[in-house]
């Protein structure tokens, strides 16, 4: 039984603990992930809002460069631009939009040509291969009095300082809605930025929206924030972007590495404090247990031995109830058995006489009396009868 409760305490002690645990590394992993959120949605928003006012910057430098008359070949404004850091270079084509050559790659679209008739700058990317996207601003100039588009390409270097991701921080991304990677820290699958870009929207764009992205790529689970770069405040036209840092997800068992580290510790001062316990418990309750469990088998051989007290309060007063019992079961057992002794005295004798000083003392016995007597009467002399007394009284 002692063992039994030292099982039982120890139990006791440790479910609660294994019970925290969980709970605390569940916590644990609930804080990860929200901090991871807030970690990635101010990296996000950070690049997202120094790419809007870079972009708003380049889109100013265009307006100013475009105000007069740019030449029919755009040798002035090629000139500015030579000392401009925002700009590597520009072309100044006809009004469909076609590079020298016929090469449609950076043609504007309806939606756009509406635009840059409307005195706007449109935003323009094309791929490059082996290299990232080449930007370009596209704007309605004035050539030797003849309308024609220039287009400005965006220096790289100028445009991604400090945006792209360093060594200690998450991978950083910039895409359009139409899936390009403007900007990739790592090399991202094309199914990935299919997911991001269907992720960036119109309003979206127009609020600066943030959202919160999860996705798996291989066996690894990732997790992101996109924010969108709010361009049409600074009067640029272009298919909506967003920029995108995101970081693989930690595992439970990773985030709740501290609660698993401390658990042990935990546990063993949980048993530390309740083995003490368990044996002061058994000490306390085993020993008049087991006088009790010896005991009651006694009582059915007739054996009303008186268990000696043990333990602390409650079981030393069980063995005490155990006791009275015992004694009150002796004295039945006791009193029945000398009345079937009186009984075969008086069925096993012809002569009455001779047997009474056996039954006087045995129902003194029974009625522990002072004195008993047997009248016996004569039925032969009505009035008289004879009285018999034990010998000692």
């Amino acid at each position: 039984m002692g063992r039994r409760i030292v099982l039982v305490l120890c139990a006791c002690a440790v479910v609660p603990v294994l019970i925290f645990g969980l709970l605390a590394a569940r916590n644990a992993n609930t804080f990860g992930s929200a901090a991871m959120d807030r970690y990635l949605t101010g990296f996000s928003q950070t690049n997202s809002r120094a790419l809007r006012s870079r972009l708003g910057a380049a889109e100013t430098i265009v307006q100013t460069l475009t105000a007069r008359d740019v030449g029919y070949d755009g040798s002035a404004l090629k000139q500015q631009v030579v000392n401009s850091r925002a700009f590597r270079s520009v072309v100044v084509v006809d009004r469909d939009g076609l590079l020298p050559g016929g090469n449609a790659a950076l043609r504007p679209n309806a939606a756009q040509l509406l635009a840059l008739e409307a005195g706007q700058t449109v935003l323009l990317s094309a791929m490059l291969k082996g290299q990232l996207p080449a930007v370009f601003m596209a704007r309605a100039v004035s050539a030797a009095g003849f309308e024609r588009l220039a287009y400005f390409e965006i220096a790289p270097d100028w445009l991604w300082k400090d945006i792209s991701a360093g060594a200690s921080s998450p991978p950083l991304t910039v895409v359009d809605a139409e899936g390009k990677l403007l900007l990739n820290s790592r090399n991202l699958p094309p199914e990935t930025a299919t997911m991001f870009a269907q992720n960036i929207t119109l309003d979206g764009e127009r609020g600066a929206l943030t959202r919160v992205l999860g996705w798996q790529a291989g066996s690894e689970e990732w997790r992101g924030v996109l924010t969108h770069v709010p361009l049409v405040n600074e009067h640029v036209t272009a298919v909506p972007w967003a920029v995108v840092a995101y970081d693989r997800q930690p595992t439970f068992a990773a985030r709740a590495v501290s609660v698993w580290n401390t658990l042990p510790y935990v546990f063993a001062l949980a048993l530390l404090c309740a083995f003490p316990a368990a044996l002061y418990l058994a000490r306390r309750y085993a020993a008049p247990m087991a006088l009790l469990r010896a005991g009651l088998p006694a009582l059915q051989q007739r054996q009303f031995e008186r268990l000696p007290l043990q333990g602390g309060e409650e079981p030393r007063a069980l063995v005490e109830a155990f006791n009275r019992c015992s004694s009150s079961l002796e004295e039945q057992f006791y009193a029945l058995e000398t009345l079937g002794e009186i009984d075969q005295l008086l069925l096993g004798s012809a002569d009455l006489e001779h047997v009474l000083d056996a039954i006087l003392s045995r129902v003194q016995t029974v009625t522990r009396c002072h004195s008993v007597g047997i009248t016996l009467r004569d039925a032969d002399a009505p009035g008289r009868a004879r009285i018999y007394l034990p010998p000692n009284g």
